[in-house]
């Protein structure tokens, strides 16, 4: 996922696979829930994270120590006891021992709490553990994906659309506003006994001299991709002329011995 100081960086639901002490399972990381919030985009990433969580066997509840203990996040707490899935609180930015002594105000919750620094480590162990003892006997079960697909093309061709279309549900958001898919996903889709990963990438458009860290690094995600994948669905506008940088894209996956397909 992206990770910048700026609030609001992820607006997709994200998947990975985690792998600890020879077991493994999916951990899905939703877009953040600000009442606050004006951003076009918060009404979908409020329906994504519902979805998520009616899916989940554990939800990980993540609050700031740097904040403290506010009114949302008890509001939040009351809303995911109703979920009836087990719960565990994550207390995050515990970087030192004065912010893990004040990560005891969150007690007041009543989930079971853990503490967590995510930039040095500290506590991660320890919570791997909880949700391993959590987790279901048939989730630990090793999942191994057999072809990985890449959706590459140019800003708001459709790949977020043909994905929600190959899962069979909306898991990006779509608008018609270019740029809109940040990351890339990873998307786990079973189809006749095989098991898919099929990437959305945001979209690659010619470089500029507009200084925009976040499309920076979505546009190095979305070359990425392409390295780590099998097949290559390269997206092209049927309403429009193939462009000098649709053929670009085509030559690069080319290059990089992909193959490839192109989808109008």
């Amino acid at each position: 996922a992206l990770v910048l100081p700026e609030a609001g960086t992820t607006r997709d639901v994200l998947e990975a696979e985690v792998h600890w002490r020879a077991q493994q399972f999916i951990l899905v990381d939703t877009g953040g829930l600000d009442p606050l919030k004006t951003d076009t985009y918060h009404d979908s990433i409020i329906s994504h994270a519902i979805s998520a969580m009616k899916k989940a066997d554990i939800i990980l509840f993540l609050v700031d120590v740097t904040v403290g203990l506010i009114d949302e996040d008890r509001r939040i707490s009351r809303e995911l006891r109703k979920s009836g899935k087990k719960i565990l609180l994550v207390v995050n930015k515990c970087d030192n021992e004065r912010r893990r002594i004040h990560a005891k105000e969150f007690v007041s919750l009543g989930f079971e709490q853990y503490s967590i620094s995510s930039t040095n480590g500290s506590g991660i162990g320890d919570l791997l553990d909880a949700i391993l003892k959590a987790l279901p006997n048939s989730l630990e079960k090793s999942i191994a994906s057999e072809i990985t697909l890449a959706l590459i093309g140019k800003p708001n061709v459709g790949k977020s659309s043909i994905l929600n279309s190959i899962a069979g549900e909306e898991r990006m958001i779509v608008s018609e506003k270019p740029h809109t898919t940040r990351d890339s996903q990873d998307i786990s889709i079973s189809y006749k006994d095989t098991q898919y990963t099929v990437i959305d990438t945001a979209g690659i458009r010619r470089k500029t001299d507009k200084n925009d860290e976040i499309e920076e690094l979505s546009i190095n995600k979305s070359i990425s991709a392409i390295d780590r994948s099998d097949v290559v669905a390269l997206i092209v506008d049927i309403s429009k002329e193939m462009t000098s940088q649709d053929k670009r894209l085509a030559r690069e996956i080319e290059d990089k011995a992909k193959g490839l397909f192109v989808v109008a």
